[in-house]
Order: C-alpha cells, then structure tokens, then sequence
C-alpha cells in the first residue's frame, strides 16, 4: 500500500446547547499537504456544517489528524462562543436525535455518513430530508462548497484497481500464480477472493514479488489443501484520495418519538388493542 505524502482528515465535534443528550463527531477529508491550509478550511466548513442543522447546535471543537498514521497533529481547536445556529423554532421537538445520510460521490465511490442536528421539521413523512426556508440555501452552501475542488474536501479510501484471475496456488509455499501480469509491487497488500478449497487465503495479505505473475503470501502457514473448482481473484488494496463530485442528503433517522422512516406515507403502525 502506498504511503500518501500527506493529507489530512477533519473530525467536527459536536453538541446540543439545549439538551444533556450527548453529541456526535462527523469527520471530513481533505487533499492539503499543509496542515495550516487543512486547519482554515476546516473551520469554513465547520461553520458550514452548523449552519445546516438545527437551533442552538454547535460545534465547540474540531481537530485536524494526518493520514499517513492518523495521529493526531494539532490540536483540538477550541471555540467557546461558537458558532451557533441559533435560527428560530427553538422549540421543534426532537431535532437532537434527527438525523440525515450525506451522500458524497468521487472517482465512481460513493460514501455515506451520517449528520446529526437536524431540524424535526425538515424531515418528510416519508422519512427523507426536507429543506424548507432557509435551510435549503444552507445545505445548498454546505454541498456545493464540498464539491468544489478548490476546497479540496476528498473521499479517502480504496481506489478502483483491477480484479486478477488466479490460475493457480501452491498450498506447501504461499505462492500464487496469476493468469495476466498483476502489475503489484514487492510489500502491496491485496485481497484475495472466490477462492474453493483452500479457502484460508480468502483474505487480504501482504506479498512478496516473485515475477510479473507470481508472487508468495507473507505469513503463510503451510498447507496440503489445495483449490478446487476456483474462480479466485486477487485485487491490489490501494488507498487514495478522489475528489467530490457530487453531495446530497439521502434517507433521514428515526426520531425519539419513534416515528418510522421509509415507509410508505411514513404512517405509525397502529398499536394492537386486546
């Protein structure tokens, strides 16, 4: 797997001024080798995120951690007077446990996370997100400055790499044969798949390079059993960043009250009565 020369993952922390529910984290990716450059852009999109969800949510903290071994390197960034989102309806029932899937597509992946805070009122009976007012300015804000390159809010995680026939395996030395050139390095992880009879090298290891099609298991434990009818595969685990495309709020969370989500109509079943 290659090592990213850097980048850096965004984690917001967030919080109900006007509930003792505890809060929730929604984390963000972003492209910047330069954690001065992440840090900014995360505080534009903190204020983003709060402005799209309900009265009295907050964001006290948020913190920027590297991807090369996710530690942490800086700080939580603490800001005590805000932002709030302290819009009308402070009384709009159950928001602090509504929430909505952010769907964000890159490079042909799709991620979903979810976003809590979210204003009762702005989810349908049907059970998706809503937007009236100025919410929907708001949200239209928040997807299209994720979408914007220039931001360089990114998906991170396996990239689209091509999926090899195995034609062979030798059980005794953990050596895998492969019907075309497999293209991987010495030391990539990759995944091995649909394989019958041995089925102990379903899994992902890491490989040592013999030639272009054949390369040995590392940590292989030797066995006498062989493949049997297999239509095994192997796919180079690769980690990377794509940028986002596309961002939209898909299917939203039941509510405390109970009410049902993706439903037809979005009706309460009725109770049974004795």
């Amino acid at each position: 797997m290659p090592i990213l020369t850097n980048a850096f993952r965004v984690s917001f922390a967030f919080e109900q001024l006007s509930t003792k529910k505890p809060g929730w984290t929604e984390n963000f990716h972003n492209s910047t080798t330069d954690v001065t450059i992440a840090s900014a852009r995360g505080e534009t999109l903190r204020t983003l995120l709060v402005a799209s969800k309900g009265t009295q949510t907050w964001c006290p903290k948020y913190r920027v951690s590297s991807l090369v071994n996710f530690r942490q390197v800086e700080p939580w960034y603490y800001r005590a007077s805000g932002p709030t989102n302290s819009a009308a309806n402070p009384d709009d029932s159950d928001y602090p446990t509504s929430k909505i899937q952010l769907k964000l597509t890159g490079g042909g992946r799709t991620t979903t996370q979810w976003m809590g805070g979210i204003l009762d009122s702005q989810i349908n009976r049907g059970g998706f997100y809503s937007p009236s007012g100025a919410n929907v300015s708001a949200m239209n804000a928040l997807f299209a400055h994720l979408r914007d390159g220039a931001n360089g809010w990114c998906l991170y995680g396996l990239t689209n790499q091509p999926r090899v026939p195995i034609t062979a395996f030798a059980p005794a030395t953990g050596v895998v044969t492969t019907a075309v050139a497999h293209a991987l390095v010495n030391g990539d992880s990759v995944r091995i798949s649909r394989a019958k009879g041995n089925t102990a090298i379903n899994a992902v290891w890491s490989i040592t390079l013999i030639d272009t099609t054949h390369f040995s298991l590392n940590f292989w434990e030797p066995s006498t059993t062989a493949l049997t009818k297999s239509k095994a595969q192997v796919q180079k685990q690769d980690y990377g960043l794509t940028q986002i495309t596309a961002a939209k709020a898909g299917q939203a969370s039941s509510h405390a009250v109970g009410r049902p989500t993706g439903l037809a109509g979005g009706k309460r079943k009725k109770k049974k009565t004795a």
